[in-house]
């Protein structure tokens, strides 16, 4: 993420507002794609993550093999779709008739779906990787394709590259450090590739119960991610959706801290919870969340008052993200801090349904007030309106799920 906001100036000054409005608004738009793995991929990092805390390494490689498998079917089922994303008038989804010409939106649209599949498929590695704590490893291999990302980038813009290669220039570095990961995985035995077909039908009916409430969580959150960009599409075009976007990608950097923390104390949780050790998660859910809660309100006010001269210096004048929006993503900055760690915990003891509830509620939330409340004020209505969805849809009652479940007088169920 840091590496990627350094070539943003660049990217955008050699596409223009439309275009790079036009990418950030397929990237939202085919985060459906998550659907693919059914919700299996986050149920096998939740028993993988147990077995390895029984130390029952049968167990694991059972789901990890388990987890390749699915990522072979992933891509089988992606496959299928590339004929049903092709015949689509992406145009018209988008809301960007005669703005950008229709062929260069619908290439676009079938290599972001062509690289969010294979990324989906393989997105399995890095929880095996968090189920074992291993994620330094993680982050060491994205990190090193990240930097390589970066030089492709510049490259294919010396060499001025379409819009199209661009953007498989720019997302391929996640799968490129997932195949290495699992190479390096399998090179130290930590998955062998080695469970049937006849066995993968017998997990599936483990997992499934689960992964359902999984599917429908990410469905929801697939929803809340790209409401905002398609409803700025229609109320006000790309080169909005372009503000939003560099918007969100400069408020929303210290998510980047929190998203490498999380996958650690996913199974860290799920491990503690298994072994009846409430009280170690209460201190450390308190602490997580507050402090990540305190320092981000700090940098939500630093980025509302000084932003805007900030953003000017650095896009060379090229867009204003004007103060109001940066104020209403700080806001939603803070309180999606806090929900990430609300999500952690109740998704480590495998508590989905309440989650399912108020994700799907929130998602119609979001549409309905980021609709009226961005007619009435633009830009910052729609976020405002998703940020209201957020707190009384989301927090408010998942927050109190966590704190009953954390009660002293409350014991860990069995997983």
């Amino acid at each position: 993420m840091g590496l990627a906001l350094l070539i943003i100036p660049i990217t955008l000054t050699y596409l223009g507002k439309d275009r790079y409005g036009l990418w950030m608004l397929a990237l939202s738009t085919l985060s459906f794609v998550t659907l693919l793995d059914a919700g299996i991929s986050p149920t096998l990092k939740n028993k993988m993550a147990e077995s390895f805390a029984r130390k029952d390494e049968e167990a694991f490689h059972h789901y990890a093999s388990g987890g390749w498998l699915l990522a072979c079917s992933v891509m089988a089922v992606g496959a299928v779709f590339i004929p049903i994303i092709a015949f689509v008038d992406w145009s018209a989804v988008y809301g960007v008739t005669g703005q950008v010409p229709r062929s260069e939106v619908q290439n676009l649209t079938l290599a972001c779906f062509g690289i969010s599949v294979l990324s989906v498929a393989l997105s399995f590695i890095e929880a095996l990787f968090a189920a074992r704590m291993l994620l330094g490893t993680v982050y060491v291999y994205n990190t090193a394709t990240a930097f390589l990302s970066v030089a492709a980038v510049l490259a294919a813009i010396h060499l001025h590259a379409g819009l199209v290669v661009l953007a498989i220039t720019a997302s391929a570095s996640a799968i490129v450090a997932r195949l290495a990961l699992l190479f390096t995985a399998h090179r130290r035995g930590m998955i062998r590739f080695s469970l049937s077909f006849r066995r993968f039908g017998s997990l599936l009916r483990d997992v499934l119960p689960t992964s359902a409430s999984f599917v429908g969580i990410q469905l929801a959150n697939v929803t809340i991610g790209a409401v905002p960009n398609l409803i700025t599409s229609r109320l006000a075009g790309l080169s909005s959706v372009a503000i939003l976007s560099i918007g969100q990608r400069v408020v929303t950097l210290p998510l980047v801290f929190v998203a490498a923390v999380v996958p650690v104390l996913w199974p860290a949780f799920t491990i503690a919870w298994a072994k009846g050790d409430k009280a170690w998660i209460r201190r450390q859910f308190v602490r997580l969340a507050g402090t990540t809660a305190a320092l981000l309100s700090v940098y939500a006010c630093a980025i509302t008052f000084g932003g805007p001269a900030i953003l000017r210096l650095w896009l060379h004048g090229s867009v204003s993200v004007p103060q109001p929006v940066l104020a209403a993503l700080g806001i939603w900055l803070v309180l999606q801090s806090i929900g990430h760690w609300v999500s952690t915990f109740l998704c480590s003891i495998t508590d989905l349904h309440s989650q399912l509830i108020c994700y799907a509620t929130q998602a119609i939330a979001s549409a309905v007030f980021g609709a009226l409340l961005g007619v009435a004020y633009g830009l910052p209505g729609i976020i405002a309106g998703v940020t209201i969805a957020l707190a009384l849809a989301n927090l408010a009652p998942l927050g109190w799920r966590v704190y009953s479940s954390l009660r002293p007088s409350v014991e860990c169920p069995s997983l």
